[in-house]
């Protein structure tokens, strides 16, 4: 490989590892290996994906955001930034926590199948790391023996070169270190969560088993069919993590019913009630005949009317911490009704231990639980390995030898690389040296080659002088 050509490949693959690494240590760039099937055929257990922050996140983003004891990279399906709905693209229901987009790690920007199972080894990190090492060392050093420059070419003294030698030196210590440093990263540990309220909200009929429902009970989810009920159970659970006796609130039930043309009503479904030991269970009865016949009302009043009805059930209320300030809690069931059947829109519904429903969390104040890191090198010191790596690289580049020193033959041995006959100038002037290292000294400092006789004497010459030492006669030659 041509010698700029190496500079330029080695230079670039040692300041791609640094940036790589850079961005992993700032959490510019995070990547997760996937386990599990909830993402097939997407993901499959095993693959690597490499996930970026992202000012926004939309409907069809993979994303990556933590939970209590793992980081879920799953689809996002609605919802909004206060609150995504996300899925798995081969679960049946949505994911029963809604993280907001500062929860969310980031966005799914690169997946390479297969490729985490091998990094998640021990092994194989130590020989993927041992194989960069081989192979950058093979790119920064040339084994190639360069022949001597002709006489009265300048050569470079050692000090330029003694110095990016031990910069190269350096590089690959310093990505040594980076690499273990990483190896050894700290794990993180979440502290404490706010405390959190969450309400689970569904309906539920039983009907007399047929092809149609065989098993004889409508869950969330399931189509009502009008010709075979008219009326449904909603029904309203709400719980905290928080001691019973530290919560106190109220929740309530309502239905709102609107048309395509603009009209809307609200009906009230169950009271307010107070909260017992930190939880309710509320339920109502949602008269879906009644419901048709109101909108038939209204469309017959109006000369408007499609024969579509938007219910959109809540359960409503506030919940106060210790006597706080309350915070209040909402949860939606979104209905669609028409002349056939009541369905659910908007969200897959999630399973609860009371059967299918929607659910919603909302933490009792702005508190998020902070991650902390422990045991393994600190983000400083692996920050630090970063810059003094990138430091190295560019002093590396800066220095590159332009060209071998005098007879360089990658050993320090200072005789030609191979053997020639040439004709010795005639001169009358002879200098006689010690040893041969004070003759290597001239000939590097004249940046002339050194020559050897048949008679074993070795020399340098100028066009006036010969400096020669170990010679067998009193004159070279002779």
């Amino acid at each position: 490989m041509h010698p700029s050509l190496r500079r330029l490949v080695a230079v670039t693959l040692i300041a791609l590892v640094a940036l790589g690494a850079a961005a992993l240590a700032t959490g510019r760039l995070a990547y997760y290996v996937t386990s599990g099937a909830s993402m097939s055929p997407t993901y499959d257990a095993g693959d690597l994906v490499v996930v970026a922050p992202a000012r926004s996140y939309a409907t069809g983003d993979v994303v990556a955001y933590p939970t209590d004891d793992l980081v879920v990279l799953h689809r996002i399906v609605g919802g909004d930034a206060t609150g995504f709905h996300t899925k798995g693209d081969d679960n049946q229901s949505v994911d029963p926590g809604r993280p907001t987009a500062d929860e969310v790690t980031g966005r799914a920007v690169l997946h390479v199948p297969k490729v985490g199972s091998l990094l998640t080894s021990p092994l194989t990190r130590g020989l993927l790391a041992a194989a960069a090492l081989s192979l950058l060392g093979a790119l920064i050093v040339n084994p190639r023996r360069k022949p001597p420059p002709a006489p009265g070419t300048a050569r470079p003294l050692g000090s330029t070169r003694t110095i990016w030698t031990g910069l190269v030196a350096l590089d690959l210590l310093l990505l040594t270190a980076m690499g273990l440093a990483f190896a050894f990263a700290p794990r993180s540990v979440t502290g404490p969560a706010a405390l959190t309220q969450t309400g689970t909200l569904g309906y539920h009929a039983d009907v007399p088993p047929s092809d149609t429902y065989p098993t004889g009970h409508v869950a969330t989810g399931d189509p009502v069919f009008l010709r075979l009920l008219d009326a449904v159970d909603v029904s309203f659970r709400y719980a905290t993590d928080a001691s019973p006796e530290r919560v106190e609130g109220t929740a309530r039930l309502d239905a709102a019913l609107s048309t395509p043309d603009g009209w809307q009503t609200t009906l009230p479904l169950a009271e307010p009630a107070p909260l017992v030991d930190g939880s309710i269970a509320l339920t109502a009865t949602l008269d879906l005949a009644d419901i048709g016949d109101l909108a038939g009302r209204v469309a017959a009043a109006t000369g408007s009317g499609s024969g579509r009805v938007d219910v959109l059930v809540t359960a409503s209320g506030e919940a106060s911490l210790d006597g706080g300030d309350p915070v209040a809690h909402r949860t939606e069931l979104a209905l669609q009704l028409s002349p056939l059947a009541l369905t659910l829109t908007g969200v897959e519904p999630s399973s609860t231990p009371e059967g299918p429903a929607v659910a919603s969390t909302v933490p009792f104040s702005a508190a998020r639980a902070i991650a902390a890191e422990t045991g393994g090198v600190p983000g400083e010191v692996r920050m630090a390995l970063v810059a003094a790596l990138l430091l190295s690289v560019a002093g590396t580049a800066l220095l590159w030898p332009a060209s071998p020193r005098s007879g360089d033959s990658g050993d320090g041995d200072s005789r030609p690389s191979q053997a020639v006959d040439i004709q010795l100038p005639r001169t009358s002037a002879w200098v006689e040296l010690a040893d041969r290292a004070e003759l290597e000294q001239l000939a590097r400092n004249l940046g002339r080659p050194i020559v050897e006789g048949p008679g074993g004497w070795q020399g340098v010459a100028t066009p006036d002088t010969w400096y020669w030492s170990r010679a067998r006669s009193p004159h070279p030659g002779v």
